[in-house]
């Protein structure tokens, strides 16, 4: 231990700060470049192997004691500047409005129960069936606005919400370039960063994930706009070695999900050679091949299923209790102005809670999304 200390900081709760954990994780990635056995670090360490992966998730504090152990293992200091106290580790924006206004956070709980019933209930599937597979590739399909992001958001959150608070959420998001589309070296730059590498290559971020996963659940969504032409690779030479790596692990006490997310919002699957297999038969689902959600459609082919969501909601909608017209024409004025597109009806329906004060984009980012 270096620098100065309060006398009793040993035996206070704290947890790494992102210098701290990166110096943990270069220590890491340095001694064990192979990958590394949560139990027998914990164990040459001194340390519980439920500590290590306290230590490594910087959720739940640890004694000082026991991270100063594990750093003393890996020969590296351990310094005041690289712990904090657990309380700080969670961090609240003031601009999140859906948590500081009921109103919103109402909005967002009635929205929940807008369609997409088709895709919650298949992961709902998956994550129940009998065999308890853990690994999973999926698909998103649909056009553009059909609330992709929203709906895998609310698909991980509402199945794995302990994961969903972890920082085992891993997004790789459109590029905005000149260029309408670039390589896969870009993607594994990207992917590389979240994981903690300098240099990135296919084999290095499948072994990086690896390790995330020791550590707890991991869900990688990747959103396909314009890296669809390498979509292949990053399922032959990231998915399929990764989970072959993780079904090959021997812990039988680690039962941490290990799930990928694809969002095509450009109905660019067909042009993809891999196998994709179809929701509906759960007798093919298989951890390499990609398990395709119902493709997103429109709210209807009319108002209907809008009108029946208003009626539900109508005093948000600030509809009288005894008003059936006022319902309808909420409804109706909805539909005319989305025809049943989710992200535009989403957005008229905020602008009538809001009165015109709220987007559905200012909605979104105040929702701050982890994938």
């Amino acid at each position: 231990m270096t620098n100065s200390k309060p006398e009793d900081i040993n035996h206070k709760s704290v947890v790494l700060t992102d210098p701290g954990y990166q110096k943990l994780i270069t220590a890491l990635n340095k001694k064990f470049p192979q990958g590394y056995v949560i139990q027998q670090i914990a164990a040459e360490a001194n340390i519980h192997r439920t500590t290590f992966t306290r230590i490594l998730e910087r959720k739940l504090g640890v004694l000082f004691q026991k991270i100063d152990n594990l750093f003393s293992y890996l020969d590296i200091d351990l310094e005041y500047l690289d712990v904090k106290s657990p309380n700080n580790t969670t961090q609240t924006p003031n601009n999140n409005k859906t948590k500081s206004d009921p109103k919103l956070e109402e909005l967002r709980d009635s929205l929940l129960q807008l369609n997409y019933k088709k895709q919650c209930k298949l992961l709902e599937d998956f994550r129940e069936r009998e065999n308890n597979c853990s690994r999973g590739a999926f698909l998103i399909q649909g056009e553009a606005k059909k609330g992709q992001r929203w709906l895998v958001n609310r698909l991980v959150k509402q199945n794995f919400p302990y994961v969903y608070k972890t920082d085992n959420m891993i997004p790789i998001l459109p590029h905005h370039t000149k260029e309408k589309d670039f390589h896969i070296d870009e993607v594994w730059k990207q992917l590389g960063e979240k994981l903690g590498l300098k240099k990135a290559t296919s084999e290095k971020c499948v072994d990086a994930a690896f390790r995330r996963w020791q550590s707890g659940s991991l869900i990688v969504t990747f959103y396909a706009d314009n890296i669809y032409k390498e979509i292949p690779k990053l399922i032959n030479d990231f998915w399929i070695p990764l989970e072959k790596k993780v079904d090959s692990y021997t812990d039988e006490e680690i039962e941490y999900y290990l799930l990928v997310f694809l969002i095509d919002s450009n109905n660019c699957a067909t042009q993809w050679e891999l196998e994709i297999v179809d929701s509906d038969n759960p007798n093919n689902w298989h951890p390499q091949k990609l398990i395709s959600l119902p493709k997103i459609d429109n709210f209807g082919n009319n108002y209907k299923e809008i009108l029946s969501w208003c009626t539900l909601h109508r005093n948000l909608l600030g509809c009288p209790e005894n008003s059936s017209t006022r319902v309808k024409d909420v409804a109706k004025q909805i539909w005319d102005n989305s025809q049943g597109v989710p992200e535009d009806t989403f957005h008229q329906i905020c602008q009538i809670v809001s009165k015109g004060k709220l987007s559905w984009s200012q909605f979104e980012a105040a929702l701050e999304y982890k994938l």
